[in-house]
């Protein structure tokens, strides 16, 4: 299953994704597909957001397990 992150994006992602967004926006208005320009809103809501899509591979390597020992040897924090 696809992992979405939010507000996990590097400066780098966002950085990118705004410049997709205003190549996506001036190729609309220059080639006269207006509709196209409406592409942007959802590129700008997930830089805005911060929004990471990882594949299943990768969200499986990112998370990790906590283990509860029961070892006796063990001291509790006072």
């Amino acid at each position: 299953m696809i992992k979405v992150d939010m507000f996990s994006l590097s400066i780098g992602g966002v950085v990118i994704r705004f410049f997709l967004m205003m190549a996506v926006i001036i190729a609309g208005v220059f080639t006269g597909m207006y509709w196209l320009t409406i592409l942007g809103l959802p590129i700008f809501l997930s830089a805005l957001m911060g929004v990471k899509v990882m594949a299943p591979a990768a969200a499986e390597a990112k998370t990790s397990q906590i283990k509860v020992s029961d070892n006796p040897s063990l001291k509790k924090a006072s």
